[in-house]
C-alpha cells in the first residue's frame, strides 16, 4: 500500500523519446490521518511525455491532515520498441526512484492496493511482479556495495567511459592510439636519442617526392632550445606564400586576350584592361614635340598669308581668296552679260518708233566697252496685207540704225522672225532698247529677248 502525503507526489518518464506517447489511469483515495476514515476515490486519466517527468498521482497539497492512498495504476504501451519506464516518489524536489520496467508491444505495468507491481502482456497474463518500497523504509541496508562485473562500461562504447590520461595532466585511460605507438617502437629505444641517432633515422626514411598537403615535415624549434618539431606541407606552403608575396606580385584575374592603345592597370602595375584611343585621351602638344611637323608646315602656306584683298599688289608672301582673284579679275575685264526676255504684245499701225515693251537693259561695270547688241523676235500679222516693220536700237537716248522687215501674211498669223546684231562702244550706266514701228497692218509679237555682251 502507497501512501502520498503533503509534498509528495508520484511521477513517471520514459528513458528515451518515442514516436507513440504510453497512456496511463490512476486511481487514488483520500484518507483522513487522524481517523484513518476513507473520505473518497479519484481517477485520473492521461500519457506520458518521453523523458519529461508526469505526475500520474499529484500531490494532496492544501488538504490539511489528509493524505492520499493510492489504489490502482496502469502504464500501457503502445510502440512497436520496447520502452523502459521509471517510477519515482517526488518528495519537494528531489526523486526517489521506486522501479525500473521495461515493457514490449501492447505490455502493461499494474500497480494494485497489494503494494505489487506486476507486468501483463497483451493478453493479460502477469509475466512478472517487483516490489516497491521507499528507500527510508528499507532496514538493515549495507554500509557498502560491491559492485558486479562492469569494466565495459568504462570503456569505448561503454555508458561510463573514462577519459583518457592528459600529458603531464590528469591521469585516465591509456588510449588505443598511444598503443599503437607504443607498439611501432622498435630497436633498443632509451629514451635519449642523439643528434645522430635522430639524423640516421631520418636519412633511412621513405623518400617522396611528390608531396601532398597532408604530408608532415619534421624540424627543430629554434625558440625551445631547438627541441623536434612538426608541421604539415599546408602550413609550409602557407608561410611561403606570405613571405614571397612580399617579393613577388599576384597575378590578376584572367582578362580578355586583345590589341589595344589605351590599359587601365592597378597599384601593383598589373594591366586590369584596355581600350582603344579617343579624341579626348590626345593631350596638347607642342608643335616641336610631333615628329617632321615642323618641316611639313614649313612647305605649305601659312594661314595668315591668306588675303581677301581685291587689289592684288606686289607681295611674294601674300596668297588671294578664290573671291580676290575673280573680284580682280571680273574688274579688270569688266565683264557685263545681260538678256531681256520680251513679252508677247501687239500694236497698231504707226509710222512713228515706239519702245518695243520689256526690251530695255542697262550696262554695268566701270569702264566704257564695246558691247554686241542682239535682238531676236518672232512676229506676225493678222491682217491679209504684208505688214512693214522697222526696228532699231536706242543707246541712251540716241536711235542708231534702222533695218526693216516685212511680215508676210499669205496664211493669217504666219510667224516671221526678226533678228539683227551690232556692235557699240557703250559707256557704262547707260540704257539700251529696243523700237520698232509698223505700216499697213497690225503686228503681233509672239516673243523675243535682248541681249547685251561687254568686255573691256
Amino acid at each position: 500500500m502507497q501512501f502520498i502525503k503533503t509534498n509528495e507526489s508520484i511521477i513517471a518518464y520514459l528513458s528515451a523519446n518515442v514516436s507513440n506517447q504510453p497512456t496511463f489511469i490512476s486511481n487514488y483515495g483520500v484518507i483522513d490521518q487522524t481517523t484513518s476514515e476513507f473520505r473518497e476515490a479519484t481517477s485520473i486519466n492521461g500519457v506520458l511525455n518521453n523523458t519529461n517527468e508526469i505526475s500520474i498521482i499529484p500531490t494532496p497539497n492544501g488538504i490539511t491532515d489528509k493524505r492520499y492512498d493510492v489504489k490502482h495504476i496502469t502504464i500501457y504501451n503502445p510502440n512497436v520498441l520496447d520502452i523502459t519506464i521509471f517510477i519515482a516518489k517526488k518528495i519537494n524536489t528531489t526523486n526517489r526512484i521506486m522501479l525500473k520496467a521495461n515493457l514490449k508491444r501492447d505490455w502493461t505495468l499494474v500497480y494494485d492496493n497489494s503494494g505489487t507491481w506486476n507486468i501483463k502482456d497483451e493478453s493479460g497474463l502477469v509475466l512478472s511482479s517487483v516490489a516497491s518500497a521507499d528507500w527510508g523504509d528499507i532496514t538493515n541496508i549495507p554500509s557498502e556495495f560491491n559492485p558486479s562485473v562492469h569494466a565495459s562500461s568504462h570503456v569505448t562504447g561503454g555508458s561510463d567511459i573514462i577519459p583518457n590520461a592528459i600529458s603531464n595532466g590528469n591521469s585516465g585511460l591509456f588510449s588505443g592510439s598511444d598503443k599503437a605507438k607504443l607498439d611501432n617502437i622498435t630497436g633498443s629505444n632509451t629514451g635519449d636519442e642523439t643528434v645522430l641517432t635522430i639524423s640516421n633515422i631520418l636519412n633511412n626514411a621513405t623518400n617522396k617526392n611528390s608531396l601532398i598537403d597532408t604530408d608532415v615535415v619534421s624540424g627543430l624549434d629554434s625558440s625551445n632550445s631547438f627541441s623536434l618539431i612538426k608541421t604539415t606541407w599546408t602550413n609550409i606552403k602557407t608561410f611561403l606564400k606570405v613571405y614571397f608575396d612580399s617579393f613577388y606580385v599576384i597575378k590578376n584575374s584572367n582578362i580578355t586576350p586583345a590589341t589595344n592603345t589605351k590599359v587601365t592597370y592597378d597599384a601593383k602595375g598589373l594591366i586590369t584592361s584596355g581600350t582603344g584611343l579617343v579624341a579626348g585621351d590626345i593631350p596638347n602638344l607642342a608643335q616641336s614635340q610631333i615628329t617632321s611637323l615642323t618641316t611639313d608646315l614649313n612647305a605649305r602656306e601659312l594661314l595668315s598669308n591668306k588675303s581677301n584683298v581685291t587689289s592684288l599688289g606686289n607681295s611674294t608672301n601674300l596668297y588671294p581668296t578664290q573671291n580676290a582673284v575673280k573680284s580682280y579679275v571680273d574688274n579688270f575685264l569688266d565683264i557685263d552679260l545681260q538678256t531681256a526676255n520680251i513679252v508677247a504684245n501687239s500694236s497698231t499701225n504707226s509710222t512713228t518708233f515706239i519702245n518695243l515693251p520689256g526690251a530695255s537693259l542697262t550696262t554695268t561695270g566701270t569702264k566704257t566697252k564695246k558691247y554686241r547688241v542682239s535682238f531676236n523676235g518672232v512676229f506676225s500679222s493678222s491682217t491679209a496685207q504684208n505688214a512693214n516693220n522697222s526696228i532699231r536700237f536706242v543707246i541712251n537716248g540716241v536711235a542708231q540704225t534702222v533695218y526693216n522687215t516685212t511680215i508676210f501674211s499669205t496664211d493669217s498669223n504666219r510667224p516671221n522672225h526678226i533678228g539683227n546684231s551690232f556692235t557699240f562702244t557703250i559707256p557704262p550706266t547707260q540704257i539700251v532698247l529696243v523700237q520698232y514701228s509698223t505700216t499697213n497692218g497690225t503686228m503681233t509679237m509672239v516673243s523675243g529677248n535682248l541681249s547685251i555682251s561687254g568686255i573691256g
